[in-house]
């Protein structure tokens, strides 16, 4: 019973198709030869209509988030994880992404510039550094919205990526100026100003998950750890471990983070998603230092039991609000627990995405080509599922194109 940690109404059965690994692996080579065949006719790839912005279509078709940047790196991580070679240059694809668009009136990483910037940088070209930097100075310095895909922390992530695709000092430097200016600029030094009233979408909306919220914003602060001065790393950590506990809803079994901060018990805001929920906040915690994430190991297993209890969504397969996903949370589990049954739950979700994957193809007469939202992000998180990877969510945990 779930006692309102999350909504039956958003989830449906989990089919029963256990693992099969040869109809993986038939799926992942057809949605490559689609994915190949369309860009050799069209030189990119169409936005899903689940997808389309009426306001800028032609940007949001090139973004890392349902777009030509996403898809070239999604490619290049199954082809480099598999170790095979697609018939298209995945460089050149990068590049003319790189060089076709201008900047956009709001800096960030997933839809906007930066992402695009950071895409070219990872595929060697040094002309992409002054854009790469010039994104990080304009998303650290804005105000609003103080989340991932936008606002400051974008910088931090920006930076931090950088740094690991290259360790230059520069990018060092930034991640480092970044994480203490953010923090002085909405004085967090104190668990009581946590209240995240931030602006989003012209409303106020004090979130907490991976995509909008606290646990989002913080995510570079846990995967750069090692980057950050003493200081920082024990005040920063202290609240946010203490905010992760005040804010969830346990129960004996179960537990769940709502929305936004100050919801009640029951209420509809209790989601089962990566944006919004127990597996964005798992997969963002995964990434706490050992001795800090000790104390929160029975509290992240129980969430685990959530997504794996509530089901899979109803809403398409993909990894921002879909049971791709969800089920990275189960393969962040087993990275920091051993404990290979959240590996077999990752591989039945995998399943049963697929299955989704394809009536939905069915349904729309079209492949849904985007990374974070529909099929080349499902093709990833099958890779990591075929390898038992570490399950870092793409682009936003790891930008590496291998292991």
């Amino acid at each position: 019973m779930s006692l309102g940690v999350w909504n039956p109404a958003l989830h449906e059965e989990l089919d029963s198709q256990h693992w099969d690994e040869g109809k993986v692996r038939s799926w992942l080579q057809s949605l490559l030869e689609d994915t190949v065949a369309t860009y050799r006719k069209l030189g990119g790839w169409p936005l899903h209509s689940r997808d389309r912005d009426d306001e800028d279509p032609s940007f949001q078709a090139q973004s890392l988030y349902c777009g030509s940047s996403g898809v070239i790196w999604g490619l290049k991580r199954i082809e480099t994880v598999l170790g095979i070679t697609l018939p298209t240059d995945l460089r050149e694809a990068a590049y003319r992404v790189y060089v076709a668009n201008p900047d956009v009136e709001m800096p960030g990483l997933i839809v906007s510039r930066g992402g695009m910037d950071l895409l070219a940088y990872a595929f060697g070209f040094d002309e992409a550094r002054e854009g790469l930097t010039a994104s990080i100075h304009a998303c650290g310095q804005l105000r609003e919205p103080r989340e991932i895909f936008w606002g400051p922390p974008a910088a931090l992530l920006l930076a931090y990526h950088a740094f690991k695709i290259r360790p230059d000092a520069h990018w060092q430097d930034l991640f480092r100026f970044y994480a203490i200016d953010f923090l002085a600029r909405f004085g967090l030094e104190k668990h009581e100003n946590w209240v995240w009233p931030q602006l989003l979408y012209e409303e106020i909306r004090p979130c907490i998950g991976a995509a909008h919220g606290v646990l989002g914003a913080f995510l570079p602060y846990m995967l750069g750890y090692e980057l950050l001065p003493g200081s920082v790393q024990k005040h920063v950590f202290d609240q946010l471990l203490a905010f992760v506990q005040d804010t969830a809803l346990e129960t004996d079994r179960h537990a769940n983070w709502a929305k936004r901060i100050h919801v009640e018990t029951g209420s509809p805001e209790y989601l089962v998603q990566w944006c919004h929920g127990a597996p964005g906040i798992v997969s963002c915690l995964s990434y706490l230092p050992p001795m800090l994430r000790a104390g929160l190991l029975g509290l992240l297993c129980k969430a685990g039991q959530t997504i794996w209890d509530a089901g899979p969504l109803i809403k398409p397969a993909g990894l921002c609000h879909g049971n791709a996903g969800n089920a990275y949370a189960f393969l962040r589990l087993l990275a920091i627990t051993g404990d290979s049954h959240w590996l077999d739950r990752a591989r039945r979700f995998a399943m049963h995405a697929i299955k989704q994957s394809n009536t939905e193809r069915l349904q729309k007469s079209q492949r849904y080509y985007s990374l974070l939202t529909g099929d080349v992000g499902l093709a990833v998180f099958l890779v990591e599922c075929l390898v038992a990877g570490p399950g870092h969510f793409p682009v936003l945990e790891s930008f590496a194109f291998t292991r």
